[in-house]
């Protein structure tokens, strides 16, 4: 399902024939994020999950010294499972999805200010 998956942005040089007609940089990238993203918040973006990979009694010890109760850990764990949760319901119902790629540039105002004309002409010929 994501063996094309990737993104890539281009920067063109400053003396690039693409600089020159005002293209500034370029941007590709998959729509796969769609899969797992709710209202812009990612799975496993909780910081404390990072404690997980400690040793359950170095984790307890670090609990204690810093003053956090125990009960934090059902809470993290809680927090762990749920976006496992999430993104195996997003592959799960994405399976026979299509994703493509958006791209997208960045331009200089003059390159702008001539697309800009050359659509505003084309309307008035009733080419749009």
């Amino acid at each position: 399902m994501l063996r094309d998956a990737g993104g890539m942005t281009t920067l063109t040089p400053p003396r690039s024939r693409l600089r020159r007609g005002g293209i500034l940089y370029g941007q590709m990238y998959n729509l796969t994020k769609e899969i797992i993203d709710a209202a812009r918040t990612f799975p496993f973006q909780n910081p404390d999950l990072r404690h997980l990979a400690l040793d359950p009694q170095l984790r307890h010890g670090m609990q204690n010294i810093c003053g956090k109760s125990t009960s934090s850990n059902s809470i993290t764990d809680r927090a762990y499972l749920a976006s496992k949760r999430r993104c195996h319901y997003g592959l799960t119902d994405s399976n026979q999805r299509s994703f493509g790629v958006r791209e997208e540039y960045r331009i200089s105002w003059v390159l702008f200010q001539s697309v800009l004309i050359a659509l505003r002409s084309s309307d008035r010929n009733g080419l749009v």
